[in-house]
């Protein structure tokens, strides 16, 4: 009898820990399974922002530099081209900032002003541009050019999420910001004014159908200068500011067609501003990385 009850007691303690070493693998093959799924999920998820990210780059590159990206065969003027293998700093850090504001006026009168406030420093490593409509619903884009690694890093903040598009930059040759200044042949002086208390010197030019005017700064801003430069191959400097009139600082410029009244202007709202921005690379994955 005791034997049995041995017998008995060894059969259900077997059978316990055959039920418990089931339901520990049933519970492995529902954790495995539910990991299966979160990862379908997330894969989605990710080739859905990756999607919206690619549409909301095109669209906010052809605003910004009137054509199609180049990554989708767009036109070569542009001096970047899409390389998601840079490496980037991990940090960029600003102390000062200016900005512009920019009007354009088309020949049905309808004006579309557009803020551009540049960020830099005293270590001149890179220079930072953000484009802001007025509208608090378009996505927030934010353009670094670092001059150490030629390259230029898109930052993009939207419903979805932070992100950005990194592309390798062929800058300008050389920076004569140092050479003695000139004009370009056809621009009559008018005159002298200050602008955000530094002394400018006007000139204009005359054709049948423009009429180009700007201020120029009597005095060298290299940082501010150079901050300029680098968004010259977006539409608004490339058709509005003539870069290569002057290779002074331009603080104020006004162009108008005569015949159409098309009209462009821009104007510094502030400048050398003291400010604390920093952009962490970390919370704006690149698009593309693997």
């Amino acid at each position: 009898m005791k034997k049995l009850n041995v017998l008995l007691l060894i059969g259900v303690l077997l059978l316990g820990i055959t039920q418990t070493a089931e339901a520990q693998l049933l519970r492995r093959l529902k954790d495995k399974a539910k990991e299966k799924v979160v990862e379908r999920v997330e894969q989605k998820v990710d080739e859905k922002l990756r999607e919206i990210a690619y549409k909301q780059v095109d669209k906010t590159w052809e605003s910004v530099f009137g054509t199609s990206n180049p990554s989708d065969g767009g036109s070569t003027n542009v001096p970047f081209m899409m390389n998601s293998s840079v490496e980037t700093a991990d940090k960029y850090t600003f102390d000062r900032m200016s900005i512009m504001e920019m009007t354009s006026t088309d020949d049905q009168g309808t004006k579309e002003t557009i803020n551009v406030e540049m960020f830099y420093s005293s270590n001149n490593a890179s220079t930072a541009s953000k484009y802001l409509t007025g509208n608090p619903e378009d996505e927030q884009t934010t353009f670094i050019y670092d001059y150490d690694r030629s390259i230029m890093v898109m930052l993009s903040e939207s419903e979805e999420g932070k992100y950005s598009f990194a592309y390798d930059w062929q800058q300008m040759s050389s920076d004569n910001s140092t050479e003695e200044q000139y004009i370009q042949p056809g621009f009559e002086q008018i005159g002298s004014k200050t602008i955000m208390g530094i002394e400018c010197t006007g000139y204009r030019n005359t054709s049948e159908t423009i009429e180009t005017e700007f201020w120029v700064a009597n005095e060298s801003i290299q940082d501010y200068d150079r901050a300029v430069r680098a968004n010259s191959s977006t539409r608004y400097f490339m058709n509005g500011m003539a870069m290569g009139a002057t290779n002074g600082t331009i603080l104020e410029m006004t162009t108008t067609n005569k015949e159409t009244n098309e009209s462009f202007e821009m104007k510094t709202k502030s400048i050398a501003k003291s400010t604390s921005k920093s952009f962490d690379m970390s919370d704006y994955p690149v698009i593309g990385n693997n």
